[in-house]
């Protein structure tokens, strides 16, 4: 284990006397704290509806279906993202067309993503990438003016602000994780929000056998359940839900004190000499700091760096994937390479303590320059 681990979810006897709660009603399924899970968080981001599944990538799946995404359809998306974001893509027979990203927040290019658009594109999917909000604005009008369907992929954006609006109210439909390394975590887990009522009901029986009715309902007035559409089992459980919802009443605290320990990354970079850029935020912006990644510009040290920062027990790892440089994937996105071959993600969570900022810190300065 790591002196100072990369990442640490925070948990202590409000989530265990949550879960509690549900373990003594004995219904641990999916059932009514999933309802309210569902109900909170989609209120807290600003959403219509919310429809709880097992992980982002489910969430993703089921949004696109909803979108009616099908097999020929080509949907955009950046470079410079978790694999998830294309594999679900993929899964549904539709081809993933990469654009690039921009040099400072690592987000979708909006100028590289019109140039990719054809008669197929049925949708992009903006990625909220390592909690930073996409030019929403921007691609959004892409959408409008081109008839497509915007999927946020905000798997690590929690509480992530853009101009005065949570990030999965910014498009048409919203993909969030709850896992580990997520600010708010649940182990695992997802949910997808929506405005559209109609979408939702799709969306929760295609996470539930193509079921219109879920057993909760049934419990409460029986009716014979409808299986009218083929669906998955993608359910999340009562147990994880109250997980959820008990993280959710601290959500805005553990998103300011991750704020105040990158104000202090900030400020011990800014003065270090080190050939590194701290991630940037864009004005009118709320980053969350889901993860903290510097960019190096001594090219081809980062491999050296990650395993010097190991070595001195710092947990650390890449920022995240080009998946231009994958073999399920094509295409030519240069920043988004670099961003991959150049980024590290250093070590944030709530209960880091300000010393320990320094103490990367100073390891980060005997990592880059040996």
């Amino acid at each position: 284990m790591p002196k100072i681990p990369l990442a640490r979810p925070f948990y202590d006897g409000r989530d265990l006397e949550a879960v509690k709660r549900v373990l003594d009603s004995r219904w641990v399924a999916q059932g009514p704290t999933v309802t309210e899970l569902e109900r909170r968080f989609a209120a807290y981001c600003g959403a219509g509806h919310g429809v709880a599944v097992n992980s982002a990538t489910s969430a993703l799946q089921l949004a696109l279906m909803a979108l009616g995404v099908k097999r020929g359809d080509e949907v955009i998306l950046p470079d410079f993202t978790f694999p998830a974001t294309g594999n679900v893509v993929l899964f549904l027979g539709a081809r993933p067309v990469l654009c690039d990203v921009d040099e400072g927040a690592f987000c979708m290019d909006p100028e590289d993503a019109a140039s990719k658009v054809t008669r197929r594109t049925r949708a992009i999917i903006p990625v909220h990438i390592l909690g930073h909000p996409a030019p929403m604005d921007e691609l959004n009008a892409l959408a409008r003016e081109r008839r497509l369907k915007v999927l946020e992929d905000a798997a690590c954006a929690h509480g992530t602000e853009y101009r005065g609006r949570k990030a999965g109210a910014l498009g048409d439909l919203s993909a969030f994780s709850f896992h580990a390394r997520k600010v708010l975590s649940t182990g695992e887990g997802g949910m997808v929000l929506t405005n559209d009522g109609k979408q939702a009901e799709l969306l929760s029986a295609l996470r539930s056998h193509g079921m219109f009715q879920s057993a909760w309902k049934r419990e409460q007035r029986f009716s014979l359940p409808r299986f009218d559409i083929l669906g998955y089992n993608m359910r999340m459980s009562d147990v994880t839900a109250a997980l959820g919802l008990s993280q959710l009443e601290r959500l805005e605290e553990f998103i300011e004190r991750r704020r105040a320990l990158a104000r202090l990354y900030d400020d011990l970079l800014s003065g270090s000499g080190l050939p590194v850029a701290p991630p940037r935020e864009a004005p009118g912006c709320r980053h969350n700091y889901q993860t903290y990644a510097i960019r190096l510009l001594r090219k081809g040290i980062r491999d050296k760096v990650l395993l010097r920062l190991q070595a001195a027990g710092i947990g650390c790892t890449i920022g995240t994937y080009s998946l231009s440089l994958l073999p399920l994937f094509k295409g030519k996105c240069p920043r988004g390479r670099s961003a991959f071959r150049n980024t590290v993600a250093l070590p944030l969570f709530f209960e880091m303590r300000d010393e320990e900022v320094h103490a990367v810190v100073d390891e980060l300065k005997k990592a880059v320059n040996v």
